[in-house]
């Protein structure tokens, strides 16, 4: 495979993030970190469930050669001892993080938490040195061999490297003394490689930075070195201070020992000595179990295969919300590297609603688009109607975590731009001469926006009400999806100006909303007395407060700071940017802490407590053999009638879909809402003293 550096698009404030600040603020490191780590916190029972969700469990009577054929080819990845090795260094890492965090070497343990294991890295090497600077500037250059080099492998033939100079060395200074053995030529390499740097402990600390073997015999295209050094030379007294008065390099209370010499200029020899003893006893226990023949907990004790079955979870996922696009499971996956149409980013977005699929047809994906509310004869008999059959693809909490991130885009993120846009103006109040208040009506989304500037895209959905002055249901939106582009994928970029996803498609996006805000009259089911609604300016999200609790949270850490109040709710000035034009906001030079109520699932025993609830579930697949998918799609020549489109015609500007009802359904005068509404409210909303 190709090796793949991942680069932020913004310089962030914060070194470690959310996930849902990742999704707020479009954090591609972050993003790509949870692509590859999707199974980091499922143990084995769940990884077995996983494996039987897609599939990949062995069959009955299936040879365990056949089985271990299957999935390598499946998944794309071999059974072998180095994958097992490459896991077992990211929790060898762990087992020793904290004696480095009593010790006080929490820089050790950041580095460390980047090691990876080194399969192929000195040909790599190669190819990075060997790039035009034109093409990839050497500053970034620079940053990707650091990162490729901190690397175990490489690590422990430095450590090797560390104890046969300091033998040559120890040899020296015993045959011709210590001011001979530092002037010796045949020396002078060996002495070269340790540096001493600056510290501020009571003495000094040695450092080694030798050239291996096999890297000294790379040739170089460009003038980058192979690893910046770091500290000074060894000078004489130097030299004496660490191996004089005879007694060698171990000696009893001397200034600086062999297990502290930092190899690398950051990693402790006797650090590494402890990583790798820790590796050594995990990966024979791992390869010690051999009962099972079809050797399933090496799978699960896999680097590459865990990244791998990931990644193909997230394509059938994806195949399952109604997506038929060419999908590769590669790491850059989350930041959007595959090409997908806007109709199938509007079914994932329906998906997003409240975790279900719609069918009307039983041919075609398993979630589908339906455009055709009815076919009429000429005497207004009907002769076909679809019907809907829902499917709960992924568990509702998992849903209502996803619309959380969705909604703080829009009131944090890179959406802010309809966070003020979208509004109804009603007066609040009975007194004559009051003037109109901007109620906001609350909005769910996403940008999107390619590297190069060729593909801008804004996808969300906007919530409808169904009662008069009932708080707006998230599971009764409209779901639009928005892409600005040129079909022959031109950069959009002429001088400074670029089209991004905030600045291209989320524009028409809001105008498309405002335009269902106005046609489906949802002024004629605002309450502008509603006391929440006045204090807010801002009609109420509905929140079913017997599975969830709302908390305030530090959005970029996730960390829960209390329960939410009625206070925490966040008012937000209205704006109209088509008369007033835009002002420049920087959406990432944020303070320290950005604290926001966030509503997440959780369990009445942990409610008390302030725990969200903690969920395992692979997403369901939808069964195609059940027996109400017998409705085919009418075949519109033998019947010879034209079908009836009840959809008003600005409403095809943009690609839409919609959850439960459709837009036919949705309320157009009071007097229709019970009829039309699907939905019901067997929970009371929540007020604001539950808070």
């Amino acid at each position: 495979g190709k090796y793949y550096y991942p680069r932020p698009d913004h310089q962030s404030p914060f070194s470690n993030t959310s996930i849902l600040w990742a999704g707020v603020m479009s954090e591609n490191i972050a993003s790509v970190a949870l692509g590859a780590r999707l199974l980091d916190k499922a143990n084995f029972d769940q990884f077995k469930q996983l494996l039987g969700s897609l599939d990949l469990l062995p069959f009955q009577g299936e040879a365990p050669r056949d089985y271990h054929y299957r999935i390598s080819r499946e998944i794309g990845v071999s059974l072998d001892d180095e994958g097992i090795r490459a896991r077992q260094l990211v929790d060898a890492i762990d087992d020793i993080a904290p004696d480095l965090i009593f010790d006080g070497k929490q820089s050790t343990l950041n580095k460390l938490k980047m090691m990876w294991w080194g399969n192929g890295y000195l040909a790599e090497s190669v190819n990075l040195r060997n790039l035009d600077p034109e093409d990839v500037s050497e500053s970034e250059i620079k940053t990707r061999l650091s990162l490729l080099l901190n690397n175990f492998s490489r690590f422990k033939l430095l450590n090797e490297s560390l104890h046969l100079d300091w033998a040559q060395i120890q040899q020296a200074i015993n045959e011709d003394g210590l001011n001979e053995a530092f002037e010796n030529p045949d020396l002078q390499e060996v002495i070269a490689n340790f540096r001493v740097l600056s510290s501020s402990k009571m003495k000094p600390e040695l450092a080694y930075f030798p050239l291996l073997a096999e890297e000294k015999e790379v040739e170089l295209v460009n003038d980058i070195p192979f690893q910046p050094l770091q500290g000074r030379a060894l000078n004489i007294l130097d030299f004496q201070a660490i191996w004089g008065n005879d007694s060698g390099f171990d000696r009893e209370g001397g200034l600086i020992k062999i297990e502290d010499v930092k190899l690398s200029g950051y990693l402790d020899s006797k650090i590494f000595e402890n990583l790798s003893t820790t590796l050594e006893g995990r990966t024979s226990a791992v390869l010690a179990s051999t009962q099972d023949p079809y050797l399933l907990w090496r799978y699960y004790q896999h680097f590459d295969f865990r990244i791998g079955l990931g990644l193909h979870y997230v394509v059938k996922l994806s195949r399952s919300a109604g997506i038929y696009s060419k999908l590769e499971p590669v790491l850059s996956f989350p930041l959007g590297s595959n090409d997908v149409t806007a109709s199938e980013v509007a079914k994932l977005y329906q998906t997003f609603v409240d975790g279900k699929t719609y069918r009307f047809y039983k041919d075609g994906p398993d979630n589908q688009i339906n455009f055709i509310r009815r076919i009429e004869d000429r005497e207004g008999n009907v002769l076909f109607e679809p019907k809907v059959i829902e499917h709960q693809l992924v568990k509702p909490e998992i849903a209502l975590q996803m619309r959380e991130i969705l909604r703080k885009i829009i009131t944090h993120g890179t959406g802010r731009r309809a966070r003020g846009e979208l509004y109804l103006s009603s007066k609040t109040s009975d007194t004559p001469n009051t003037p109109a208040t901007r109620i906001r009506v609350p909005a769910f989304g996403k940008t999107g926006t390619t590297n190069d500037y060729m593909t801008s895209y804004f996808a969300g959905f906007l919530p409808y009400p169904t009662h008069f002055g009932r708080p707006l249901d998230a599971r009764n939106s409209y779901v639009i999806s928005s892409y600005v582009g040129y079909d022959f994928n031109k950069v959009m970029r002429r001088g400074r100006q670029r089209i991004y996803g905030g600045t291209g498609a989320l524009p028409m996006w809001i105008d498309f909303a405002k335009d269902l805000i106005k046609i489906q009259n949802y002024e004629k089911l605002l309450d502008p007395l509603d006391l929440k609604v006045v204090a807010s300016k801002e009609w109420p999200l509905y929140f079913n407060q017997n599975k969830g609790i709302p908390l305030l949270v530090d959005l970029p850490r996730g960390l829960v700071l209390r329960s939410g109040k009625i206070e925490d709710y966040e008012i937000w000035q209205t704006t109209d940017i088509a008369s007033t034009g835009e002002s420049y906001q920087n959406l990432f030079s944020l303070g320290s802490s950005v604290k926001s109520l966030v509503y997440l699932p959780s369990s009445a025993a942990l409610r008390n407590s302030l725990q969200p609830s903690a969920s395992f579930g692979p997403f369901e697949a939808y069964k195609h053999h059940e027996p109400e998918l017998d409705q085919e799609a009418p075949k519109l020549d033998a019947i010879k009638v034209s079908p009836i489109i009840d959809v008003p015609k600005r409403m095809l500007k943009a690609t839409s879909a919609n959850n439960r009802d459709g837009l036919e359904n949705a309320p157009k005068e009071s007097e229709q809402i019970e009829k039309t509404s699907m939905n019901t409210y067997p929970d009371k909303p929540i007020e604001s003293n539950d808070l």
